[in-house]
């Protein structure tokens, strides 16, 4: 989707996130509407955060649900297969700090009926 040309001090890397090793560290980590479609979630946060140096950003945007009846519905009964993972504010914001991450701010971006859309923006700590 980007031109490499056009953005000659960003460093590009196309990988699934199960797969991703990267030999440094990096300031900032954006992972943008894809977390949720990820098949191993424990798997790639882990990778996310140890691309990230100590004291840089994580931006991790989330569909996190509203309503625990239905994050266990969900669950039990694939209705969503885009999104194999159902997890609601709280479970994410604890994925990050049972990591060694700090959140630093939380943007709801999109309020919706099941869903909110967030950005959580997390400190590697």
């Amino acid at each position: 989707h980007f031109s490499k040309s056009n953005y000659p001090n960003v460093n590009f890397v196309e990988s699934g996130l199960e797969g991703f090793v990267e030999n440094e560290a990096f300031d900032h980590v954006f992972c943008l509407n894809c977390i949720n479609h990820v098949a191993d979630l424990p798997k790639s946060l882990n990778n996310l955060i140890d691309s990230t140096k100590k004291g840089g950003k994580i931006y991790l945007s989330i569909d996190a649900h509203n309503h625990q009846a239905l994050k266990y519905l969900f669950r039990a009964v694939p209705l969503d297969i885009l999104h194999p993972h159902q997890y609601d504010l709280e479970e994410y914001r604890t994925m990050l700090t049972s990591r060694g991450c700090e959140i630093k701010q939380e943007i709801r971006y999109n309020k919706r009926t099941i869903f909110d859309y967030y950005l959580l923006i997390a400190e590697k700590i």
